[in-house]
């Protein structure tokens, strides 16, 4: 093995800790792509170099998985390397692109009006529940069990898409 591969492949394992631990699961090279993969094109259009992104994250872990199981694979180059460094430098820094993704989604909410603005029956004389005549309260059953119900089911799709 090349000093170029033995460092491309060092890089990696810090770099599959990083995304590991940005995800809360194995695989995180894996999660991110699949993450990038399912983001909806409008928005993979809004963040700057997104496809080479993808295409460049792609490469890396298929060229990483060669090195491991494909002992006459072709060899890395030296800009693999410093492609994979750059990348993982750019997670830190918060500018990756699903960091990036996150601050456009982020800013584009904060300039969004809220529900309440947008209705004008909403800007009227505030009407409190306490307010209204004892006909017009509803028999309220608990919530609690419901969201009980979606946090277990939210946890086991959690723990389906980290499975390998």
């Amino acid at each position: 093995m090349q000093l170029t591969e033995s460092i491309l492949l060092e890089t990696y394992k810090r770099f599959e800790a990083l995304c590991d631990d940005l995800f809360s699961c194995r695989h995180g090279v894996s999660a991110y792509i699949v993450e990038m993969e399912r983001t909806p094109d409008i928005w993979q259009r809004k963040v700057p170099g997104w496809k080479d992104d993808f295409y460049t994250l792609k490469h890396l872990r298929w060229l990483r998985n060669q090195l491991v199981h494909n002992p006459s694979a072709p060899g890395c180059t030296d800009e693999d390397v410093r492609k994979l460094q750059t990348f993982h430098a750019r997670i830190l820094n918060r500018q990756d692109p699903l960091a990036v993704l996150h601050l456009l989604r982020s800013a584009e909410e904060a300039h969004r009006p809220s529900e309440r603005e947008k209705h004008p029956l909403h800007t009227t004389v505030p009407y409190h529940w306490s307010e209204a005549p004892q006909s017009e309260t509803p028999n309220r059953k608990p919530v609690w069990p419901f969201v009980l119900l979606g946090a277990a089911a939210l946890v086991l799709l959690a723990i389906l898409l980290c499975l390998p």
